[in-house]
């Protein structure tokens, strides 16, 4: 059985410095508890005509004398057809309610999608398909009376606390409002001054001493198999055979996406991009390629790319004994304008170094300018002609190759144009990270930080060949002796 509790307390605001207490009373489901017009009205054998009438006359005439504080309390079941008025003036179903009845009716229409108007046919298809009814619930109101006597007539003032009803189509049990144990739910009760009430709705659980150690323990096997299955399900999609990288190698997985690109002079472009690498980083996959052309859609030159690509680098950290800090590659990025005279214009260069020292999702904006042709004839021949090619593209940043510890671009003209949002998803894997354990602040630490502190940094191969050279000088040493 179902057992719920309304706890309950009236604030008067005209007494002052007293202290109220709350009020408590249990329910079961369905279980039926008389207000005080009702025991009056089926405490008379002469009112009671229905069956269900006399068995509530039975009980009224049959039950002991209750606390008047308790009587404050009763409830509607479902035989009693009542109906509250919040339902009436809200006919319109909930959204669970909603859900359910597509659930029972999978071939039912939202409202949205229903015509405006009636049709006959369609109406008596669907009557003739639908034979049951589509609502199948079962109600119980837990009210309460906070009426007063009048010149020795009771007034009664009947107020909602909970309505509670289950669905046997669905076996949904919906409860409005719902349990609540932190905040209590706050009703104002219009009288000759307004009256405060506060109540909780507290759901079987928080019941004492009304748990069944059996039940408990029946209900904490199920949901322990429940997720023993979900487990099992995840592994089966997930699987456990994933392939490792070698031991002297660290992996990092980038997954790249061009969203969008603005405030371009030209409205149709593309994007043209490659990866650099620098010293110790290797890569097996395509580290360029192109975006398929773009329009703009609106006035500030928005256009939406969408282009994703991945590619997985090589680092080999057998390096770091020689480098602490690894090199950083760079994506360089090329955005080109195709007029309808097939003029190839570059509208703007950007770069960015890949965020590898941390895994984790990042968003950059970046700025693109492209180069002053510097001379008016140079942007005649740009507009008639086209660009000529660009020697190389990774002088806009800082090339791999250029060892000096200053780069010289003097005299290099450059015109802002517009801007690029790029979205990079970083995955570290490597054998350095299997001994680390799995604490937050661990999973903080930067790539420098993981390899610096693990043991695995030099190769299997490295440890046998040191233990070669130890073991041979001991035998020469031996020999001696």
């Amino acid at each position: 059985l179902l057992y719920f509790r309304i706890k309950l307390k009236i604030v008067n605001p005209n007494e002052v410095n007293v202290e109220e207490k709350w009020l408590c009373q249990e329910f079961r489901w369905q279980e039926k508890h008389f207000s005080k017009t009702e025991r009056d009205f089926y405490g008379d054998i002469n009112n009671c005509t229905t069956d269900i009438a006399k068995i509530y006359n039975e009980k009224v005439v049959n039950v002991v004398d209750e606390n008047e504080e308790n009587m404050l309390f009763f409830t509607y079941v479902d035989r009693d057809g009542y109906v509250s008025d919040k339902e009436l003036a809200c006919p319109k179903p909930s959204y669970l309610q909603k859900w359910i009845n597509t659930k029972s009716n999978p071939t039912e229409e939202n409202e949205e999608d229903k015509p405006h108007y009636f049709d006959y046919l369609e109406s008596l298809t669907n009557a003739i398909k639908n034979i049951r009814p589509k609502i199948d619930v079962t109600k119980m109101y837990l009210m309460a009376d906070f009426g007063c006597y009048v010149d020795d007539i009771w007034i009664r003032n009947e107020q909602v606390l909970c309505i509670l009803q289950y669905d046997k189509t669905s076996k949904v049990l919906s409860v409005y409002p719902d349990f609540t144990t932190d905040t209590p739910y706050v009703m104002h009760i219009q009288d000759e001054v307004v009256t405060r009430v506060y109540y909780f709705v507290e759901k079987p659980s928080e019941i004492d001493g009304e748990q069944d150690d059996e039940l408990f323990n029946k209900e904490t096997e199920v949901i322990d198999l429940i997720l023993e299955k979900k487990h099992s399900l995840r592994q089966q999609l997930v699987g456990d055979k994933f392939a490792m990288p070698p031991k002297s190698k660290l992996y990092v997985y980038v997954f790249f996406e061009i969203l969008n690109g603005k405030c371009f002079d030209q409205s149709d472009l593309w994007v043209q991009y490659s990866v650099d690498l620098p010293e110790f980083w290797a890569s097996q996959d395509c580290l360029r390629g192109v975006t398929q052309q773009c329009h703009a859609v609106n006035s500030e030159g928005l256009m939406h790319f969408g282009h994703t690509f991945d590619f997985v680098l090589e680092y080999d950290l057998q390096s770091l004994q020689d480098h602490e800090i690894p090199k950083t590659p760079y994506i360089y990025l090329e955005v080109v304008s195709k007029t309808v005279w097939n003029c190839y214009r570059r509208e703007g260069f950007a770069y960015k170094n890949l965020p590898i020292s941390r895994p984790g999702c990042y968003t950059y904006n970046l700025s693109c300018c492209k180069f002053n042709n510097g001379s008016f004839f140079g942007g005649i021949k740009r507009y008639f002609v086209g660009d000529s090619k660009c020697v190389d593209i990774r002088w806009i940043g800082l090339p791999q190759e250029y060892d000096h510890s200053v780069i010289n671009k003097y005299g290099v003209e450059t015109i802002p144009t517009g801007e690029l949002t790029i979205r990079m998803n970083v995955v570290h894997q490597s054998h350095a990270f299997l001994d680390e354990p799995h604490e937050e602040n661990q999973r903080r630490k930067s790539l420098y930080e993981k390899l610096n502190s693990s043991g695995l940094i030099k190769s299997v191969n490295q440890v046998l060949l040191n233990f070669k050279k130890a073991r041979k000088d001991l035998i020469e040493v031996r020999k001696k002796l």
